[in-house]
C-alpha cells in the first residue's frame, strides 16, 4: 500500500474542530512538497518510481508537439504544395489541411490567384498603379529598333499569374527575371519587323497581342508554370538620334574631323608650270639634254656624256643636237626660228 502523508489532528478538519476556520495554509505548501519530491525523485523524495513516469510524460509531450507542427493552413488565394524528403508529393486546397512534420514532409503555400507585375522599360513608384512617367526610365530596356530602321522608345507592363504550383517552384529559380527576359525579347522581335508609324497608331493592340503570345510560348517551352494574363503598352514615343543615344567615341570622332572640316570648302587650284620647250613640245615632254626636257642629274650617263664632249666658242658645252629617223638635224619648231 501506498504511504499517505498524515493529515491533520481531528479527521482532516482544521483547528478549532466543526465549523472552525479552514485548514493552514502552511500546511498544504508542505504537503505539495512532498508530493512533488516523491514524483520527481528530488532528494527527500520516495523511490525510482516516480522518475520513469515523468520521462515517459515528458516524451510523449515532446512527441505530440512534433506531430502537431505538421497542422497548417491554407488561404483562400493560396495552394498548398506538399514535398516528402524535398520532392513533390501531393497538393492541398485551401482550408486546415496536415502533412507529415519536419524532416520527413515540407509544405509550400505560393499564391496562385494573385496578379503580378513585371515593369520593362521603366520603374514604377507604385507597384498598384503602373502608369509610364511617375518612375525611372530605363532606357537600355526600352529604346528598340523598328522595322524601317527607326529608333522607338517603349514602355510596358507584363500581367501574369501562377498557372501550375509544382512547376512554379521546381523548374524555374527567378521566375520574375525569366518572365522579364522573355518578354523583352518577344517585344524586340515584334518590332523588329513592325514600321513606326503603325507602331505609333493602329498597331498598338496588334502588339501587345504578338508579344502575349509569343512570351507565352517561351515560358511553357521552359515549364515555367506562368500563365501571362495581359500586356500593356505604357508609352510609345519616336526617338531621336540626339537625345539619350550613345555618341560616338572621342577617337573616332578626331579621325573623321578632317574630312568633315574640308567638306564643302573651295578647292585651290593652281596653274601647270610652263615646260623649257617651245610650243610644240608642250604636249609631250622632252628626253633629258632636249630642250623642254628634265635636266640630267650628277651622275646619270646623258651628264657624263655632256661633260665629254668638246667645248665650243666661248667654253661653253655644245647642247645635244636632236636627230631625224634618217640622221640628219631634225628642224627647229617654228617658234624658234623667229
Amino acid at each position: 500500500m501506498g504511504h499517505s502523508p498524515p493529515g491533520p489532528p481531528g479527521g482532516g478538519r482544521g483547528p478549532g474542530g466543526p465549523g472552525g476556520p479552514g485548514p493552514d495554509l502552511d500546511e498544504l505548501i508542505r504537503k505539495a512538497q512532498e508530493w512533488l519530491r516523491s514524483t520527481l525523485f528530488l532528494p527527500g523524495g520516495g523511490g525510482g518510481a516516480g522518475s520513469g513516469r515523468v520521462i515517459a510524460i515528458l516524451a510523449v509531450l515532446a512527441l505530440g508537439a512534433w506531430a502537431a507542427s505538421g497542422i497548417y493552413r491554407v488561404q483562400p488565394d493560396e495552394l498548398g504544395v506538399v514535398l516528402r524528403f524535398g520532392a513533390y508529393h501531393h497538393r492541398d486546397e485551401p482550408g486546415l489541411n496536415y502533412h507529415m512534420p519536419w524532416p520527413i514532409e515540407v509544405a509550400e503555400t505560393p499564391r496562385v490567384t494573385t496578379e503580378n507585375l513585371v515593369f520593362i522599360g521603366f520603374r514604377s513608384g507604385d507597384p498598384s498603379a503602373p502608369r509610364a512617367g511617375t518612375g525611372r526610365d530605363v532606357l537600355e530596356e526600352s529604346l528598340m529598333l523598328t522595322g524601317d530602321e527607326n529608333i522607338i522608345d517603349i514602355d510596358f507592363v507584363v500581367r501574369w499569374r501562377i498557372g501550375s504550383a509544382p512547376d512554379f517552384l521546381f523548374n524555374t529559380r527567378n521566375p520574375e527575371v525569366t518572365i522579364k527576359s522573355a518578354a523583352e525579347s518577344m517585344m524586340r522581335e515584334v518590332i523588329g519587323r513592325t514600321p513606326i508609324q503603325p507602331a505609333l497608331t493602329e498597331a498598338r493592340g496588334q502588339i501587345e497581342t504578338q508579344v502575349a503570345q509569343g512570351t507565352q510560348a517561351i515560358l511553357d517551352q521552359y515549364k515555367a508554370g506562368v500563365v501571362i494574363t495581359q500586356v500593356q503598352l505604357q508609352k510609345v514615343d519616336p526617338r531621336g538620334g540626339h537625345r539619350g543615344l550613345p555618341r560616338r567615341p572621342a577617337r573616332r570622332r578626331r579621325q573623321g574631323a578632317p574630312a568633315q572640316r574640308g567638306r564643302g570648302l573651295p578647292q585651290r587650284h593652281h596653274p601647270p608650270r610652263p615646260r623649257r620647250g617651245g610650243a610644240d613640245d608642250a604636249g609631250s615632254p622632252g628626253l633629258p639634254g632636249q630642250p623642254g626636257g628634265p635636266r640630267p642629274r650628277r651622275g646619270d650617263p646623258l651628264h657624263q656624256r655632256a661633260r665629254r664632249l668638246p667645248a665650243g666658242p666661248g667654253h661653253h658645252h655644245a647642247a645635244p643636237v636632236s636627230r631625224d629617223h634618217g640622221g640628219h638635224p631634225a628642224a627647229q619648231s617654228e617658234g624658234r626660228r623667229g
